[in-house]
Formats: structure tokens, C-alpha cells, sequence
């Protein structure tokens, strides 16, 4: 809702719109005006206002069918119409309300009525936006929440694929690897390649594995922490 409020007030006689117009304007209220149903209806379409005080007896397009055709349009953002009516009958009131008004008044219309039902009206006003706002921003937390659990889902697949496939390269490798291991160019016992090499006074520092020229013949060999399986 606005800050101040933007009413509309529609009646097809000048008298009456003055009237109200003047007892609602103390109250610092953005007052719009409409002479006619089809003008009302252009000036809340285009103007949103935040609530509409509807005189029911006007010429072509009445206040019932405004308010019915304002009520249907779900493009509009909620707004509170006060219908403003000579018939005091119940019946009329009862139309009124079934066509989609929130509340009515009486002509003439008392001064402290009124000021009472547009406050209240435009508080339901402020109710309404504020739930409205709140809806929407729980929307988009929920989709915000949808996509971090998808992005949550790819993560945990992919970590799983890596482990699958650390698995699967595990049964290329000695059991003790890497603590103890020794590759070469040729598979001889360990007693050989420590007496051919001379290793048996080198040892490999660290965890890291290094490189040893074993033999002319035999090539090269890797080992780290060396210990005889």
C-alpha cells in the first residue's frame, strides 16, 4: 500500500464528490476522482488505487456492475470498495456485497462513518499486501531451496562417481601401497634386488616415493618406506 494511501472516489454528482473529497483530504489521503462507471473503471485500471468509495446510482455503468467487473479482473491487485448508496434497503446492500464490496455507506453520508470505514478498510488493505509480500518472498526462498538441493544432489553423484572409480583403480596397486611398494622393470624377489642394487644400506626418506637405478639390465625402480612384504 501507498504512503499516503490513494483513493478513489466516484459519483456523478459534483456536490457529493466535493463533499467527500473535502472530509477525506484533511486526513492527508492522494485523492483521484471519476464522474462516471467507464471512468472509473479506466482510472482504477491504470491508477491502482488502494481503495474506491462507489456511489451505486450512476448512469450506463452502474456501481454494482463496476465493482462486479473490478472484483473479476485478476490482474488487479486487491482493492477495498466502499459502495456509497441512497438505499438503505437490505436487499440492495446484500447486492452490493454479493457483487464483491467490502463495505457501504449510507447517503448522507456521516463524516465520522466515513473517516471510520476507510481506516478500516484501508488496515485490511495493508493486512492483505503485507501477507501477499510475504507469500511471495516464502515462493522464492522455496525455489532458491529447490535448486541448492539439486546443486547438493550433482555434488554428492559426482563424489560418489570419484569414489567408484578411486575403488576400481585400487585393485591395480599392492595391498600395503603406497607405505611399501617397489615397482620395476622386471618382477624379482626383493633379496635379489638388494643385492644387485646394494640397497641395503639406502633407504627412502619420507612417504614420498623415489627413484633407484637398480641394475644397467633391470632398469629402474621405485621405492618409498621399503619394507619386505
Amino acid at each position: 500500500m501507498r504512503t499516503p494511501p490513494r483513493l478513489l472516489i466516484v459519483d456523478d454528482e459534483p456536490i457529493n464528490l466535493d463533499i467527500l473529497q473535502t472530509r477525506l483530504a484533511v486526513h492527508g489521503y492522494e485523492i483521484l476522482t471519476a464522474t462516471n462507471g467507464e471512468e472509473a473503471l479506466a482510472v482504477a485500471t491504470t491508477q491502482q488505487p488502494d481503495l474506491l468509495l462507489l456511489d451505486i446510482m450512476m448512469p450506463k455503468v452502474d456501481g454494482i456492475d463496476v465493482c462486479r467487473r473490478l472484483k473479476a479482473d485478476v490482474v488487479l491487485p486487491f482493492m477495498p470498495i466502499i459502495l456509497v448508496t441512497a438505499k438503505a434497503d437490505s436487499k440492495d446492500v446484500v447486492v452490493g456485497l454479493e457483487a464483491g464490496a467490502d463495505e457501504y455507506l449510507t447517503k448522507p453520508v456521516d463524516q465520522a462513518a466515513l473517516v471510520a470505514r476507510v481506516k478500516s478498510m484501508l488496515r485490511i488493505k495493508a493486512l492483505h499486501d503485507t501477507v501477499q509480500e510475504q507469500a511471495a518472498r516464502l515462493e522464492a526462498q522455496s525455489e532458491q531451496l529447490v535448486e541448492w538441493n539439486q546443486t547438493l544432489e550433482q555434488r554428492v553423484v559426482a563424489q560418489l562417481a570419484e569414489l567408484d572409480c578411486v575403488n576400481r583403480l585400487k585393485r591395480f596397486f599392492p595391498r600395503n601401497w603406497p607405505n611399501s611398494w617397489c615397482l620395476q622393470g622386471e618382477r624379482n624377489s626383493w633379496k635379489a634386488i638388494g643385492a644387485r642394487a646394494r640397497l641395503s644400506s639406502a633407504t627412502c626418506a619420507g612417504s614420498q616415493p623415489s627413484l633407484k637405478r637398480l641394475s644397467p639390465k633391470r632398469g629402474w625402480g621405485c621405492c618409498g618406506n621399503i619394507t619386505q612384504p
